[in-house]
């Protein structure tokens, strides 16, 4: 599911870092992600924009909405696996 969750927000980039950022740039989030994600206590989006949101700060421009799309092709891959 790591491997899901990773390539999900390695292409969505919320930051644009790809471009020139190390491939493992957004793993320590993504263990996070995967990590709050597997005691199913929050939906998936909300975890997505508490983790990037905990960690960036006000740097993080996304809002919850974008983060709710992000956290439905995560969760479309993991039911197609």
């Amino acid at each position: 599911m790591f491997e899901i969750i990773k390539e999900v927000i390695v292409k969505w980039d919320p930051f644009g870092l790809m471009e020139f950022a190390p491939s493992d740039e957004y793993d320590d989030e993504c263990r996070m992600i995967l990590d709050e994600f597997s005691k199913k206590k929050e939906p998936l989006g909300t975890i997505i924009y508490k983790v990037f949101k905990d960690n960036f700060g006000d740097t993080f421009q996304a809002d919850l909405e974008n983060c709710l799309e992000v956290a439905t092709k995560i969760e479309s891959k993991i039911s197609k696996s």
